[in-house]
């Protein structure tokens, strides 16, 4: 598996999310993946409330490891360390969400992605979902866990205390292995 080139920086659309890239970047040095003992939650404290750490167990298999506080609010609340992707999320979002982590841990890859979360009407975009998927290994061979960076944005404001995570309709506008 060759190593990517490291003078080709994707274009990401928020400055955390390319922090985290080449945080990612950094920390796995000559291999092509960096470990988990890599990373330091002191290095990274503005981008902790809005992470997951996801052990792999296998294909379709993704259990919660560590949620951001963000991420479970916006989630309303719901606890989800140490749920599998597919107990904790509805089965329309998992979906969506689970075939991202199969081609992260088959591609041994980052992949961003984009999507929005339309109101239950289906009018309204209520938020906006931009997602880096970051790949661990122990091995350099198997993706062991991977490290996940959502950032969420409120688009109607209006819509923000009626929005349910759970009743929304999810479109993807964007998936890019980098």
């Amino acid at each position: 598996m060759p190593i990517d080139d490291r003078s080709s920086r994707p274009s990401l659309p928020d400055a955390r999310l390319g922090s985290a890239f080449a945080y990612w970047q950094h920390k796995r040095g000559e291999r092509h993946m960096p470990r988990r003992a890599d990373f330091d939650p002191v290095d990274m404290p503005g981008l902790l409330p809005f992470i997951r750490l996801v052990d792999v167990h296998g294909p379709g298999q993704y259990r919660y490891r560590v949620v951001g506080t963000e991420l479970e609010q916006f989630h309303g609340g719901l606890k989800f360390a140490g749920r599998f992707v597919h107990e904790a999320l509805p089965p329309h979002l998992a979906d969506h969400v689970i075939p991202v982590y199969d081609e992260c841990v088959r591609e041994c890859r980052p992949i961003y992605i984009e999507n929005t979360f339309r109101m239950s009407d289906a009018e309204r975009v209520a938020r906006r979902s931009r997602v880096l998927f970051l790949p661990l290994s122990e091995d350099d061979e198997t993706v062991s866990m991977v490290l996940v960076v959502q950032l969420i944005t409120t688009l109607d404001s209006s819509a923000a205390e009626a929005f349910d995570a759970w009743a929304s309709h999810y479109t993807e506008l964007d998936r890019r292995l980098l």
